[in-house]
């Protein structure tokens, strides 16, 4: 797990779109993408499940090492509740990321999408309780004039790719100890019983 986290570096972000922490869940507006391989995706569609949404271009070597491992999270924890979906930032579209797809084993679905560069004024926006900020004049136009700056990666003081395999962790730790109190107790029954007999 820890490889995971050291490979999972350029455009990866976990995004968790329903919580279930009382008083945290917050509504999310469904939208609908057409995936790589057929057919089309809904976000309404992962209700109540933990998605994990890796942002990547078949020019993003990052994006091609962390395949295996997203695969990987997905066999091992898909059925606990966790989809793993792509989301192609490339430029190429379907002409680059199907290729990409089948030659790099993709098992978790892919949505081709593109991400519209906004360039709100800074007294505009508001930050929400979820953390996220918003434009309060309301969805931000794009601004043909933002570049991304190729080669530069923003900061935070949250992996969350690492306080996801905690997450996981946690729950495993909590399965064993649950075990062990059962073992415990099946134990102190079978001491009573011996101590009776005698």
């Amino acid at each position: 797990m820890m490889a995971l986290t050291r490979k999972v570096v350029l455009l990866t972000v976990v995004v968790l779109l329903w919580t279930t922490a009382p008083g945290r869940a917050q509504t999310v507006e469904d939208f609908q993408l057409p995936t790589v391989m057929a057919g089309d995706l809904r976000l309404s569609d992962f209700r109540g499940r933990v998605v994990l949404l890796d942002f990547l271009a078949s020019w993003c070597r990052p994006c091609k090492d962390a395949i295996p491992h997203l695969n990987q999270l997905q066999r091992d924890h898909g059925a606990k509740g966790l989809s793993v979906i792509g989301y192609s930032v490339d430029t190429g579209g379907l002409h680059a990321m199907k290729p990409f797809v089948v030659r790099n084993g993709v098992e978790f679905p892919v949505v081709l999408g593109t991400i519209q560069l906004v360039n709100p004024p800074s007294t505009q926006l508001q930050r929400g309780a979820d953390g996220l900020f918003r434009d309060t004049r309301g969805p931000a136009q794009p601004d043909p004039t933002v570049q991304l700056a190729s080669g530069v990666l923003e900061g935070s003081n949250v992996n969350p790719v690492r306080a996801m395999v905690q997450m996981l962790e946690n729950t495993r730790a909590f399965e064993m100890q649950t075990k062990l109190m059962q073992n415990i107790d099946q134990n102190h029954q079978a001491a009573q019983q011996l101590l009776n007999v005698t």
